[in-house]
Order: structure tokens, then sequence, then C-alpha cells
């Protein structure tokens, strides 16, 4: 269980930082920075 809770904080913040660079790279694309 603890393991679980684990993995789920890890899925959290990897896409949390996901999102940002693929908010980061199409504001790049359409030049909104």
């Amino acid at each position: 269980m603890h393991n679980c809770g684990k993995t789920a904080d890890f899925a959290i913040s990897l896409h949390k930082i996901v999102s940002k660079k693929l908010e980061m790279f199409l504001g790049k694309r359409n030049g909104n920075i």
C-alpha cells in the first residue's frame, strides 16, 4: 500500500512537470512568451 501511494505521488509530480514543459513548448510554437 505504501508503494502505491509513492507511485501515485510520482505520477502526479511527473504529470505536473510534463504539462509545464508542454505548456512552454506550445507557448514557444505559438509565440506566446
